[in-house]
């Protein structure tokens, strides 16, 4: 399977998620590319933008691998999803902040009223196991087959605006996340969204959850962070730059085909 991992951010990727990139090189029967995108200070923006080009949808990848910029995983856990062979598969992370630090983001809609979720928390991290159909899930480590990008309208990430019950707030609708957005398309076009329990993703700012390794300084640690930032941000350019010099050639193609349509043609003079 060929996978773009796509990476959302505003300019900062963290170290424990550099590092976990680091690992998934060797994909061991997966291929890998990456994408990382700081133009938006809109996930939605930044995930859409990754996942086509001029011509359309991507045509390399068969799926797509969405991750935050704060997740911290293994190759195994990508093999993990992938194994499920479902349209949507997302591994299980925590809120990262009390007192939902020991609830997976992911859970069910109030009934009668789809993109809203009711306050209780969803599903306790300590008792919840197995892959199974959610309505709605954080898209920080989200697998999605490019089939089903396909069949969705675009945006596929977007901030939906939907009715809330009455006496949940003083307005009768509010807008939510571009994740549920993505959940409500999926569901609207026929797919399931699963949350694969099993597979569980750090979800953290600030140092690594890892402990570092012994006989490695903390210096040499920071410098091999540093090359794999540069590396994705020149990935990156590369990718903007390649897109202004195929438009650049479009236009001067253009240009040229107009000149050539507005030269008048010279005849000699058969009398001469």
């Amino acid at each position: 399977m060929k996978i773009l991992v796509v990476i959302p951010h505003k300019g900062h990727i963290s170290n424990h998620t550099l590092r976990s990139l680091e690992k998934i090189k060797d994909g061991d029967g997966l291929e890998f590319r990456f994408s990382s995108h700081p133009g938006s200070i809109y996930v939605s923006d930044n995930r859409n933008d990754q996942c086509y080009d001029k011509d359309g949808l991507l045509a390399w990848p068969d799926a797509f691998l969405f991750v935050d910029s704060d997740m911290e995983f293994n190759l195994s856990d990508i093999h993990a999803l992938a194994a499920r062979d479902v349209d949507v598969c997302c591994g299980a992370y925590c809120y990262k902040e009390a007192p939902l630090a020991d609830f997976l983001v992911a859970g069910m809609w109030l009934s009668g009223f789809p993109g809203i979720s009711g306050k209780a928390p969803g599903f306790r991290s300590s008792v919840t196991t197995g892959c199974f159909p959610v309505d709605w899930t954080g898209a920080g480590f989200m697998l999605v087959k490019k089939t089903v990008l396909e069949r969705m309208p675009y945006p596929w990430f977007y901030h939906p605006v939907m009715p809330v019950p009455v006496g949940a707030g003083p307005f009768p609708q509010k807008a939510v996340g571009e994740d549920v957005g993505f959940c409500l398309r999926a569901r609207e076009a026929g797919i399931k969204v699963y949350l694969d329990a099993d597979v569980r993703i750090g979800h953290k700012k600030g140092a690594s959850m890892e402990p570092k390794k012994e006989g490695i300084p903390a210096d040499i640690d920071q410098m091999v962070m540093g090359i794999n930032r540069a590396l994705l941000e020149a990935a990156d350019g590369y990718r903007k730059l390649s897109a202004i010099a195929q438009a650049l050639k479009a236009e001067n193609d253009k240009l040229k085909a107009n000149l050539a349509a507005k030269e008048t043609p010279i005849h000699e003079d058969p009398k001469a």
